[in-house]
């Protein structure tokens, strides 16, 4: 069975929000970000978005890593719900894919969407062709936020 843990920041006012029973709403206490996650490790791989502009001044941010390959299935799939900020925010989600079914990741998509068009995200352990993968995905100065996550894997 897939065990997974979500940790979602936002900013204090969505203090008790559940996306899912493994989601935990939390204050970012910074807004350093890549920079300094850098620092302290080196081996991340650090994704960057492909940014598309939808209509209503939003923005979206694709980031992929890995490829679909012959055998593999969709092992995560969740979209959260649309969250609005009173101001600017650097909202995160981070999360960890193990199971004892997985042999390998093959594919990771993820996609926000927002009000601007900076963000990144970064592996810091696991990975493709791994039996799990540890990510974070950041959005900076945004007012709206929502994330859809994709995880495929093979099977054993």
């Amino acid at each position: 069975m897939l065990v997974l843990l979500l940790l979602l920041s936002f900013v204090a006012l969505l203090q008790g929000l559940s996306i899912s029973p493994n989601v935990k709403v939390i204050e970012k206490a910074n807004g350093n970000g890549i920079e300094e996650f850098d620092v302290n490790h080196p081996e991340a791989v650090l994704l960057k978005p492909l940014v598309r502009e939808l209509p209503g001044k939003s923005f979206e941010l694709k980031y992929e890593l890995g490829a679909r390959k012959a055998g593999d299935s969709v092992v995560f799939h969740e979209t959260s719900p649309k969250v609005v900020f009173h101001m600017p925010s650097n909202p995160q989600v981070q999360m960890v894919c193990p199971s004892p079914d997985i042999d390998e990741v093959t594919f990771l998509r993820i996609t926000t969407y927002q009000n601007s068009r900076k963000g990144d995200a970064y592996v810091s352990n696991g990975g493709i062709g791994r039996k799990h993968i540890l990510f974070t995905v950041n959005a900076y100065g945004t007012k709206n936020w929502q994330w859809e996550i994709e995880i495929y894997a093979r099977r054993t």
